[in-house]
């Protein structure tokens, strides 16, 4: 199967996250929304722009500041994105009840550990 160059498929959007852990020293927790869920749960084949909501402040924080030592620019609002690259990762901030409540949810479908050394939720509606 040929890989589109400008989208990101499960086992490319893993191994971009294996290589942030590599940089990351302290826990990041992520929660994956829209495509880039369907992706890693296999019922999209891939994404453009990778879509994670991170509920914890401080860890959103920490994450930002270290994007920059990974080749990331900001783009967009929540957008980052390294140069030469088609994709870019959309990384929101839960700030509100109602994205806080998204978290609790019962669309938690996978754990997958070893990730940003923490948990990867993958979410799906």
């Amino acid at each position: 199967m040929v890989q589109n160059e400008y989208r990101l498929d499960k086992d490319k959007l893993l191994d971009n996250l294996r290589a942030w852990n590599r940089v990351l020293r302290r826990k990041v927790q992520l929660i994956a929304c829209g495509g880039t869920a369907m992706t890693l749960l296999g019922v999209k084949a891939s994404t453009k722009d990778v879509d994670f909501m991170v509920p914890d402040v401080r860890e959103y924080n920490y994450l930002i500041k270290q994007l920059p030592a990974m080749g990331y620019t900001p783009t967009t609002g929540p957008g980052w994105q390294r140069k030469g690259e088609a994709f870019h990762y959309d990384l929101f901030r839960a700030t509100t009840f109602t994205q806080l409540d998204y978290w609790n949810r019962p669309w938690r479908l996978d754990e997958t550990n070893d990730l940003l050394n923490s948990r990867t939720f993958i979410l799906a509606s």
